[in-house]
């Protein structure tokens, strides 16, 4: 019996570090690693929860081996199949819960930890962008998917920079569907399919946050905890974060 339970040791110690907390982000591609090298650095200094990245970048800048409790999975694809990894991420994440934010965000202060105390007793977070209707100038990405998927208005539409998920058969089955609504419009902009999943499956339980709640931001407040500018590099960021590219 007691070689049998030492046997069991190991076992035991893997699902201990699996149920925890963390923030996933995906790195694909150069300009994206030269950027996110420093905006997931300079969080670095506002938790100390695991950072788990997504990459396809095989020679990494050296500059990660200063980021403390950090994890790499890496991707033999192009970066065009970064869509099809964020639309699936919860088959990668190690996580219990997960927070994924994308790179070209930045923790700014701390408690960030707080945020998975808002959705614990969810499937899923999202952050609300808004809802629209036909007389709304909407994306010619949301009209078309929207019509493939034969999906009316009103529509409710989510940012995609921040997105909370627990390891739940309903956020792995809704992942499966924005995965597969994706792929179905042309595996196009991933947006889109993901407001129409959401639509199409409103049993999910998901916590739903406002930009007033003060935890993400874009454009620039102050007041949150991440900070978020679609794709903008050392030119925006410097003026406004001086030590980002320092850290």
């Amino acid at each position: 019996m007691r070689k049998f339970l030492q046997r069991l040791k190991p076992l035991v110690s893997f699902s201990r570090k699996i149920m925890n907390n963390g923030i996933l982000y995906i790195v694909f591609g150069e300009k994206y690693e030269k950027l996110a090298v420093n905006t997931i650095a300079y969080s670095r200094q506002f938790t100390n929860l695991p950072f788990y990245i997504l990459t396809n970048i095989k020679n990494r800048n050296n500059k990660w081996k200063n980021i403390s409790n950090i994890t790499f999975k890496e991707f033999n694809l192009p970066i065009e199949q970064n869509r099809d990894i964020k639309t699936t991420m919860i088959d990668y994440s190690p996580f219990d819960s997960t927070l994924y934010l994308d790179c070209d965000s930045i923790i700014t202060k701390p408690g960030i930890e707080n945020v998975f105390d808002i959705f614990k007793n969810n499937d899923l977070l999202f952050t609300l962008y808004g809802i629209v209707d036909a007389s709304n100038q909407v994306n010619k990405y949301y009209v078309a998917t929207m019509k493939k998927l034969h999906i009316s208005f009103p529509l409710t539409i989510y940012y995609g920079a921040i997105i909370g998920f627990n390891k739940t058969d309903q956020t792995k089955f809704f992942f499966s569907q924005w995965n597969k609504n994706w792929k179905e419009i042309g595996i196009t902009r991933e947006m889109p399919a993901l407001a129409c999943t959401m639509k199409l499956n409103r049993h999910l339980n998901a916590k739903i946050i406002k930009l007033t709640d003060n935890i993400f931001a874009w454009p620039i407040n102050p007041n949150a905890i991440i900070q978020h500018e679609y794709g903008k590099g050392e030119d925006f960021w410097k003026p406004i974060f001086p030590d980002l590219y320092n850290s």
